[in-house]
């Protein structure tokens, strides 16, 4: 995918930095020259198939494909709570592009009785990855099946109570 990126002159080029001049950063694209920049073990563990890893790099495509145009660093000890509103926009773009484009819907064969532990399986990403990606594939799978989405438990137990009470909705 890098050397489809740079073909299509969405990147100049990347780089395999030594994971000592690295520090925490994982990955990072600098949109002002171009450059994508990989750990050296990320780069590895991502041609091994590391869900983490693979991860990372589909979260920096992201932030290419997307545009975002400020420089942002994937690190281990990211904290999405303190970062500035585009920051955390820009990172939750970034994650839900990553889900997307490791797990697409078309390729899910997704069911709502689905679970995490199969999509994790079927597209190699990590539990963490295939929780928040599962409820979005239910989404799609709902609207493309016309299948409404359930009410959820809150507003569900309300209305019986209230029906319970013998009250009637209006």
């Amino acid at each position: 995918m890098i050397f489809k990126l740079k073909s299509l002159g969405r990147i100049e080029n990347y780089e395999r930095v030594p994971d000592r001049e690295f520090g925490l950063d994982e990955a990072v694209f600098d949109p002002y020259g171009g450059i994508l920049k990989i750990k050296e073990s990320v780069f590895i563990a991502a041609n091994s198939g590391a869900p983490r890893a693979r991860f990372t790099i589909a979260h920096e495509i992201g932030h290419i494909m997307l545009g975002h145009n400020r420089i942002r660093h994937r690190r281990l000890d990211y904290d999405a709570k303190s970062a500035t509103s585009p920051v955390l926009a820009d990172e939750m773009q970034a994650n839900m592009f990553a889900g997307a484009f490791l797990a697409p819907y078309h390729l899910s064969g997704i069911t709502l009785s689905s679970s995490i532990d199969e999509l994790s399986e079927r597209f190699q990403i990590s539990s963490k990855a295939a929780e928040i990606r599962l409820p979005e594939l239910q989404r799609l799978y709902r609207i493309e099946n016309k299948i409404p989405r359930p009410l959820p438990a809150s507003v569900t137990k309300f209305l019986e109570e209230n029906r319970n009470a013998g009250r009637k909705p209006g």
